[in-house]
């Protein structure tokens, strides 16, 4: 699976080379949302190998975002949350630097219910994070066809009915991107997987909320079981604008 990776360098306190191994302070802010509660995290154990140590974790009704302090600099890592036979891959992540050196990794998962997740990094558990229930559903948007609004919070997540005609067991994943098309800045891209639509093939993916936006969607590529790439008309590579509007109050 193709992650999105963004790289953000912000100015600011926290873990470091020299931040003890036994702490990893991460400040509120960012894509943080004020109204989430954080999980409370037990058993921490700092992974010699990958040089990281979990932080904190927070969630909403469209992303579970897991941070990471890390030690040797940003480096991708293999991420997961496990709950009994169920294992959520990391479709993704930000880094963002710290004034003293270190970094932390903020990755995102596709949106959790239940209370307790272990967090298992290259297939090495580091800790657990038990989870507050998720906040109230109020998302008032809603996105005009070919795509259909499922959730929104810290990210905004679609699907979208596609005139692709693959069966969904042979994508292995489908990358995009999304922008803001009138100021070309990147809203990030995180698949979360395919189903099948009357009329062909329906992707979910997120992207980062912003206010004021007008976000465009571009197909980039579809890999298929077998490490093969599907063929996709001229016409789909076209750039879709994501209209979203406020949802009337019935």
């Amino acid at each position: 699976m193709a992650l999105s990776v963004l790289l953000i360098v912000l100015l600011g306190g926290g873990c470091s080379s020299r931040t003890t191994r036994s702490t990893c302070d991460v400040p509120r802010g960012g894509i943080e949302d004020g109204s989430v509660r954080r999980a409370q995290l037990t058993v921490p154990r700092y992974d010699q190998a990958g040089g990281l140590l979990p932080g904190t974790a927070f969630r909403d009704r469209s992303v579970t975002v897991v941070v990471l302090c890390l030690h040797n600099g940003p480096e991708l890592v293999a991420a997961e949350l496990v709950q009994g036979s169920t294992r959520l891959e990391s479709t993704g992540g930000t880094f963002e630097q710290t004034g003293e050196g270190g970094w932390y990794n903020y990755l995102f998962f596709p949106p959790t219910i239940g209370k307790s997740w272990n967090l298992k990094i290259e297939g090495r558990p580091v800790g657990t994070f038990t989870f507050p229930p998720p906040p109230v559903d109020t998302c008032d948007l809603r996105a005009r066809p070919p795509f259909h609004l499922v959730a929104c919070g810290m990210m905004i997540v679609l699907d979208w009915t596609s005139d692709l005609s693959i069966r969904p067991e042979r994508v292995v994943s489908v990358d995009g991107e999304v922008k803001d098309g009138a100021l070309g800045e990147d809203l990030g891209y995180f698949f979360l997987g395919t189903s099948l639509a009357e009329r062909g093939l329906k992707v979910r993916f997120a992207f980062f909320r912003r206010a004021r936006t007008s976000p465009e969607f571009r197909l980039i590529e579809v890999l298929l079981s077998g490490n093969n790439y599907a063929d996709i008309p001229s016409a789909l590579r076209a750039s879709l604008p994501i209209e979203l509007s406020v949802a009337q109050a019935d």
